[in-house]
C-alpha cells in the first residue's frame, strides 16, 4: 500500500497493492470513500473510526480515501453546510470514474473487520440500481415504535414531508452507506446534483437535507437496491428498540458481533469504539497496524514498552484509557524512585530493541526532579513518548527542557511556560483519580436521573505556601445564595465509590480554586459522570489558559463571579435541551482531548 503523509489535503489516499477479483476471476476496482471536514473532526475520526475502515479496505484489496475538502469546485468556501455533503456524494462517480464500485460511508461508522465480507461479492456489481440500506431494522414497525419513543416523525411519509416531498413509501433510506457504480450512476448522480442546487434546506431538519433529497430521488426513480441492514446498522435505533420497546437491552458488543458496518449516528457511544478496536486488534484485524493510528501508517508496529515511575493518580487514565486500548504493551514496569535500579533501565532498553517496540516513559517530578538522574534514564531507555506529571507551581522548567531528548513530551501545568518554546511539548491534563472512575465502563448516559442540582466534593480549605488559608466554604456559600437551592457538600475524605455516585446524580459541580491551580481531577471525574463543572475566577483568561487543550473550546460553565455562574446555570436548568447539549459538549471535549493524545502518540510510536 502507498499512503499519503498528510490528512489536510484532498488526496489522503490508501492504494491497494492487489485489487480483488470476482467469482469469475475478473479484476474489480473498488474504492471506499468517507468525508471528514475540519481538524477537530479529523482528529476524532482518525483516533476512532479510521482504523477499522482502513483495515477493512486493506483486507479486501480496496483503495481507501478520506476527503478532507468538498468536491464541489463551484463553492470556494470550506464552511460546513449539509448541502455540500450531498454535492460531494453526487460528484463521487465523476471523480472516481476509474472504479467499478465506489462505496461512500459516513465518518462515524466502525467496521467489524473480522466478520464483514467483501462488498463486491454481495450482488451489487452490474445491478443498475444504487446499493443502500433502509432504517426499517429489524422491521418497519420496530423503527416506527422507536420514532414514537424519540418523538421523531413516525412514518416514512411524515419524514419526507419535512423536506417538502410528497412520497407514499414505507421505508426511510439511511444514506450513511451508498454503493455506487460510476459506469451506471454518473449521470443519475450529476442530475441529482443539479436538482438539489436550488432545493431549500428544511428549516427544522437542516442536518437531514442530504438524506431527504437522496432518499426521495432513489424512491421516485426506483433506483434503490436495498441490501442487508448489516451494511449500515444504526446503533441508536437498535439500542432504543431493545431497551425501551422490548425491555430487553442489548450491549454494543452484541450488536457489533451481529453486523458489518456499525453506524454510531448522533455520537452514540463513541467512547466504546477504542474498546471495539482493541478487540479486533487482539484478533489480528489490523494486521500489525495500530488500532488507533491517527495518521496513515500502513502495517507498522504499535508495540510499546512502558516504564512507569510513581504518578499513581494518573495511572488509570494513562494506562487504561490512552495506552492499553490503542497500543500493544509488550512489557511494563511499574515502580517508584529511588528503588528502581540502573539494571532495570537497561532491561527496558534491551526488551524494546528485541521486541521492536518504542519506550513510553511516565514519571512524576514530585518524586523524581533530579535532572541529572532523568538525563541518565533518558539516555539509557531512549523514550519516544514521555509524560511528565506534576509541576503544579511551574518551577521545573529544567525538566521541560529535557524534551529535546525525545520525540513527544507531555507535561501537566504546561500553561506556566506559554512564553517559551519547547520542542514537541504539549499540555497534559489532570485526569480522574484511580478508584473513582472505572476507565473501562465510561459511557455517555443521557438517561441518568439527576436528583441533585449541584454538589461539591473536596477540601473546604487550603493552607497555602505562605501560611495563609484559602476558605473554599466562602465560594460554596456565595454560589448557594445565588442559586437559592440546596446542595451536597462532601469532604475530600469521601469514599471513592461514593464520589462517582454523587457526580452521576448531580447536574452541576462547582470547582473553586485549590492550592495553586483551577485544574484538578474533579473536572474529568464530573464530566465522564455526566455532570457539568462550574468555575469562577475574576481573571477569565486564567481559566482559558489553564484549560487550553489543542485549541478546543471550553464547554463547561465559567464566569468572573459565582453569581454570574449561577445565572448561567439557572438558564440551563430552564432550557433542558441546552442543558443536554452542554453535557454532551463536555463529554465530547473529554473524548477529543483523549483522541488528540492518542493521535500524537500513534504518530511517533508507529514511525520508523
Amino acid at each position: 500500500m502507498s499512503i499519503s503523509n498528510s490528512l489536510d489535503i484532498k488526496n489522503d489516499f490508501v492504494l491497494s497493492s492487489k485489487p480483488p477479483e470476482t467469482n469469475l476471476g475478473q479484476k474489480v476496482k473498488v474504492c471506499m470513500v468517507t468525508l471528514c471536514i475540519g481538524q477537530r473532526y479529523i482528529d476524532m475520526f482518525n483516533a476512532l473510526f479510521r482504523p477499522s475502515q482502513e483495515a477493512y479496505a486493506r483486507k479486501h484489496g480496496y483503495d481507501y480515501k478520506v476527503l478532507t475538502e468538498w468536491l464541489d469546485s463551484n463553492d470556494g468556501s470550506n464552511t460546513f453546510c449539509h448541502k455540500k455533503i450531498l454535492h460531494t456524494e453526487c460528484l463521487l462517480c465523476e471523480h472516481f470514474n476509474e472504479y467499478d464500485l465506489v462505496v461512500y460511508m459516513d465518518a462515524d461508522i466502525v467496521i467489524n473487520v473480522l466478520k464483514a465480507p467483501p462488498m463486491h461479492e454481495i450482488g451489487i456489481l452490474n445491478d443498475r440500481r444504487i446499493g443502500v440500506v433502509t432504517e426499517s431494522c429489524p422491521t418497519r414497525d420496530a423503527r416506527i415504535s422507536v420514532a414514537k419513543h424519540n418523538n421523531w416523525e413516525h412514518t416514512a411519509e411524515e419524514y419526507y414531508k419535512i423536506g417538502g416531498f410528497d412520497l407514499q413509501v414505507g421505508d426511510i433510506i439511511n444514506t450513511g452507506v451508498i454503493m455506487l457504480q460510476p459506469k451506471y450512476h454518473t449521470a443519475f448522480m450529476k442530475n441529482l446534483y443539479h436538482k438539489s442546487t436550488n432545493c431549500p434546506l428544511p428549516k427544522s431538519h437542516e442536518s437531514h437535507f442530504e438524506q431527504l433529497v437522496t432518499g426521495y430521488e432513489l424512491h421516485t426513480c426506483d433506483m434503490g437496491r436495498f441490501v442487508s441492514h448489516k451494511w449500515n446498522a444504526v446503533w441508536d435505533i437498535a439500542c432504543t428498540y431493545h431497551a425501551h420497546i422490548l425491555k430487553k437491552p442489548i450491549t454494543i458488543d452484541e450488536f457489533f458481533d451481529d453486523n458489518y458496518f456499525i453506524h454510531l449516528a448522533g455520537h452514540k457511544d463513541y467512547d466504546q469504539v477504542p474498546r471495539l478496536n482493541l478487540r479486533m486488534a487482539k484478533e489480528g484485524a489490523f494486521s500489525g497496524a495500530s488500532p488507533s493510528t491517527a495518521s496513515p501508517s500502513g502495517a507498522l508496529s504499535n508495540k510499546i514498552v512502558l516504564l512507569y515511575l510513581d504518578s499513581g493518580y494518573e495511572r488509570d487514565y494513562i494506562v487504561e484509557v490512552l495506552l492499553r486500548p490503542h497500543f500493544e504493551i509488550v512489557h511494563e514496569l511499574f515502580t517508584n524512585y529511588p528503588s528502581v535500579q540502573t539494571s532495570d533501565f537497561e532491561s527496558i532498553r534491551e526488551i524494546s530493541k528485541s521486541k521492536n517496540a518504542k519506550v513510553v516513559f511516565v514519571f512524576s517530578s514530585n518524586t523524581l526532579s533530579d535532572v541529572n538522574v532523568l538525563e541518565r534514564i533518558f539516555d539509557i531507555v531512549e523514550p519516544i513518548v514521555v509524560v511528565h506529571n506534576s509541576d503544579e507551581y511551574g518551577e521545573r522548567e529544567s525538566i521541560l527542557r529535557m524534551s529535546y531528548k525525545t520525540k513527544l513530551f507531555f507535561t501537566q501545568y504546561a500553561y506556566y511556560y506559554n512564553g517559551s518554546t519547547f520542542r514537541n511539548t504539549h499540555p497534559f491534563t489532570v485526569p480522574f483519580m484511580p478508584g473513582v472512575i472505572d476507565p473501562l465502563s465510561i459511557t455517555y448516559n443521557t438517561h441518568q436521573p439527576k436528583l441533585i442540582v449541584w454538589s461539591f466534593i473536596g477540601r473546604f480549605q487550603w493552607v497555602l505556601r505562605d501560611g495563609s488559608v484559602r476558605e473554599r466554604i466562602t465560594d460554596l456559600k456565595r454560589f448557594k445564595d445565588a442559586m437559592q437551592t440546596d446542595a451536597v457538600y462532601c469532604s475530600d475524605k469521601t469514599p471513592k465509590e461514593k464520589v462517582c455516585q454523587i457526580y452521576e446524580t448531580s447536574v452541576f459541580t462547582i470547582s473553586p480554586k485549590g492550592n495553586v491551580s483551577m485544574h484538578c481531577s474533579r473536572i474529568f471525574e464530573s464530566i465522564v459522570s455526566g455532570c457539568i463543572p462550574v468555575m469562577a475566577n475574576d481573571d477569565l483568561t486564567d481559566i482559558e489558559r489553564q484549560f487550553d487543550f489543542f485549541g478546543l473550546s471550553i464547554p463547561f460553565v465559567y464566569a468572573n463571579t459565582w453569581e454570574e455562574c449561577a445565572v448561567k446555570c439557572k438558564w440551563l436548568l430552564a432550557n433542558p435541551d441546552d442543558l443536554q447539549t452542554t453535557r454532551k459538549k463536555c463529554f465530547d471535549w473529554y473524548l477529543q482531548i483523549n483522541a488528540r493524545y492518542v493521535e500524537l502518540m500513534a504518530k511517533e510510536i508507529n514511525s520508523t
